[in-house]
This record gives structure tokens, sequence and C-alpha cells, in this order.
């Protein structure tokens, strides 16, 4: 397996990978390090791994009485209160879409008809998902539950993103239904 270190490789391993990486530059204890991630950037980089097939392990180093530094804490508590909502998402699903079908993470069911996709930014009312044969029986926010409605030909789906509400800041994840396991064009 390989184990890319502090940061995303470019062209994701398709075998068994898990990035290695830290909340700021330091794997150990540096009170000098002051560089911590945002808990945005974390978020990011936790998704893209596991909508690539990947692991995460997350480096936070105590320092010699065996305390962590309040920032890294509140990173760890914001990546748990961000996975909680969305576990659904990460748990027992595998590699997403292939890069270039959405702009963004996405994760698949172990069955696969449930796609996750895992919106980072809101450009525009809609999202765009690419490459899709079937055509979704339901799409939802996978947070709030709240449904969303659809259009698309082509292979190309529109998701309307008027009836989402207010996204997340860190990443928002779209949930869709399809009757059979996803095909792509």
């Amino acid at each position: 397996y390989e184990t890319p270190e502090q940061a995303l490789p470019v062209r994701p391993p398709e075998e068994t990978w898990e990035l290695c990486t830290t909340v700021n530059r330091s794997w150990d204890y540096a009170p000098q390090d002051n560089d911590y991630k945002p808990i945005e950037r974390i978020v990011r980089i936790f998704t893209e791994c596991v909508g690539h097939g990947g692991n995460l392990l997350l480096g936070v180093g105590p320092d010699a009485e065996g305390r962590f530094d309040p920032r890294a804490v509140e990173i760890l508590k914001g990546l748990g209160a961000w996975i909680r909502p969305n576990a659904e998402a990460i748990y027992d699903t595998r590699r997403g879409l292939p890069d270039g079908l959405f702009n963004g993470a996405s994760t698949l069911s172990a069955d696969k008809r449930t796609l996750y996709l895992i919106a980072y930014d809101r450009a525009a009312n809609y999202l765009l998902v690419k490459g899709l044969a079937s055509k979704p029986t339901r799409v939802t926010r996978l947070d709030t539950g709240a449904e969303l409605s659809t259009r698309g030909d082509l292979g190309v789906l529109w998701i309307d993103l008027t009836a989402a509400g207010t996204l997340n800041p860190n990443a928002t994840v779209f949930k869709l239904e399809f009757e059979k396991p996803l095909c792509l064009k």
C-alpha cells in the first residue's frame, strides 16, 4: 500500500492507500509550530482522501506531559462535529466518481445505490454531475434531509440548491439514491 505524506497525491493510488498528515507542520510536539491547518482544510483533506478510496492518518503531537495543544483539540472536535451528521457518506463507503465528473469529492455506498456528493463551495444555485447513466430517484441534503429537485439529460445532471438552505462552511453532503446500482456513461 502507499502512504503519501503531508499532501494529497495528484493522482490517487488505485490500490489501498493512506494519507499521513498533521494538524500543523510537526509530527511531534513543537511549541514553536503555530501553523495549524484550519478546520475547512482538514475536512477537505479528509473528504478528498476518502473520496479517492484512501484513509487519513492525522498526526497530533502531545507535549511531555501528554497534553495536546488546545488548537489541535479544536481541530479534532471540529472534524468530529462535521463527521457526525455526515457519517453515512464516510463509513462503509468506497471510492466515488472519477475525477472530472463532479467538482468536489464523492463516495459510493457498498451496494452502489447511493452516491454522496461532497460540495465545498456554492458558486451557483446548482450542482453539476456528469457521466451518470441513470437519474437518481431521490436527492437530499444529508445533514438536514431537505429534498432537492433535479433536471438533466445526456449524462448531465443539474441539482437545484435553492431548497438546500445555508450550506456548511466546511463541506455539504448531498445524497443521491438510485433504483439500481450506479452505472457511468
